[in-house]
């Protein structure tokens, strides 16, 4: 009730003095003339140059009569009302920064880069990511038989689509993430001679291919930082000389990967 009375106030005071009809349109347009006709969904208005238009109420946000009675049509939302004149996405955080707590647990220092975008559902971004650890952790199984394996590098992008919220006055705001990230690493190959399995020290370079999606939430308790968990299934591939030098068993390139991710992040 107060926002009506504020937006009926505005077009009041910017309409003083004027004796005709006034329509104001969602996009900010408006046009003087007159009305003619204002039917269920559609109203008669003829401009300045005397042509009637058939104009849909759907497209209006408000008509002022020229006895400056107001009828609001369409009542903007909140934001529209109070940044008058600015795009939402002018009063909002574009870009954000952000590491994983989690993967810092395992050993790997990470930078994330996301690029917000208020007037969408998606957010686009990249990350990448080194393991400080001598060697391979928890990174799959089939590195179990590996012991001088070492993961190195991460690299990749993902999108979040996001999901209206069913408790907005928490913050809180679900997505689903789409994930690609491709993994180098080092291993030292083992050769099967007869029953026994020989260590050939002679270090390879490979990488792996990950596809992952992740469904989390999002939360921002503060006017800036935020913070976000989720939790995602998905496979990763492996090259075919890799598989040879590690005997994997019947040579299957596409193993189960999951990921828990824990951001803490800047919004900027």
């Amino acid at each position: 009730m107060v926002r009506q009375l504020i937006v009926i106030f505005l077009f009041n005071l910017a309409s003083i003095g004027l004796a005709q009809d006034l329509i104001y349109f969602k996009t900010g347009e408006k046009q003087v003339g007159k009305i003619q006709e204002i039917n269920s969904d559609f109203i008669l208005f003829e401009d300045t140059f005397n042509n009637l238009n058939e104009i849909p109420k759907a497209d209006l946000l408000i008509i002022q009569f020229k006895n400056n009675t107001t009828e609001i049509l369409n009542l903007p939302e909140k934001s529209e009302v109070i940044y008058n004149g600015k795009r939402p996405r002018d009063l909002s955080f574009n870009n954000s920064i952000s590491t994983n707590l989690a993967a810092f647990a395992l050993g790997d220092l990470n930078f994330t880069f996301e690029r917000k975008n208020c007037t969408k559902d998606a957010d686009l971004g990249v990350f990448a990511s080194y393991n400080i650890n001598n060697r391979t952790t928890l990174f799959n199984l089939r590195f179990n038989n590996l012991s001088a394996s070492k993961r190195h590098l991460e690299f990749g992008g993902f999108i979040n689509v996001k999901f209206p919220s069913d408790h907005p006055e928490e913050n809180r705001i679900p997505f689903i993430s789409l994930m690609y990230k491709r993994t180098l690493f080092n291993y030292t190959p083992i050769t099967i001679t007869g029953s026994s399995s020989i260590l050939q020290y002679t270090n390879k370079s490979t990488y792996s291919n990950v596809y992952i999606i992740s469904y989390g939430l999002c939360s921002k308790p503060f006017h800036q930082l935020f913070l976000s968990g989720s939790f995602g299934l998905g496979i990763a591939t492996f090259t075919d000389e890799f598989l040879e030098d590690s005997n994997a068993r019947n040579k299957r390139n596409n193993v189960f990967r999951c990921q828990i991710t824990i951001m803490i992040g800047y919004t900027f």
